[in-house]
């Protein structure tokens, strides 16, 4: 009887959300808005004006690090031929923020097309938040390879929903 009330209990929590409350049930979710196309480089790369939203779905505040200048080092993509813009930055170190509880950030940002853009006309993309959290680190000359840990191990990865980008 223990067993199967300890089975019940796994397969109730792991139902716990649907597939239509998936995003309600992540700690932070992520929405991409893709607004125009910028210009092209001469490298062939398009740039494009996106509009990010996120939300902290959880009841706590989140403390997490974050460079000050090229925060954009936090997001990675799914696809290799797409990712936030980074300009060199002169001032630029890690830095801890917050995020409230239940708040919505609006952020602008620049998505760059590294690949001839009629190949990636019209096909979904995905951008992922990488979450350092205040304790895990405890100073910033650790957040580089605390970053790369999580990239490579795929931790506190939080995924945006799917989006295209179309001129």
């Amino acid at each position: 009887m223990r067993k199967f009330l300890i089975y019940f209990s796994l397969i109730i929590s792991c139902c716990k959300c649907n597939f239509k409350e998936y995003n309600k049930c992540q700690e932070i979710t992520i929405r991409i808005k893709v607004i125009d196309k910028i210009k092209e480089l001469e490298t062939g790369e398009s740039l494009f004006k996106v509009k990010l939203k996120i939300k902290n779905n959880t009841d706590n505040t989140i403390y997490y690090w974050i460079m000050t200048c090229s925060w954009k080092e936090n997001w990675i993509s799914q696809n290799g031929s797409l990712s936030l813009y980074n300009p060199e930055c002169i001032k630029n170190f890690p830095t801890i923020r917050k995020f409230d509880s239940k708040e919505i950030k609006d952020i602008d940002g620049v998505i760059c097309v590294k690949d001839t853009f009629n190949t990636l006309h019209g096909k979904d993309f995905k951008l992922g938040f990488v979450l350092i959290r205040k304790n895990e680190i405890t100073n910033e000359s650790e957040f580089d390879d605390k970053l790369d840990y999580k990239i490579k191990n795929k931790q506190d990865i939080f995924w945006s929903e799917s989006f295209k980008v179309v001129q």
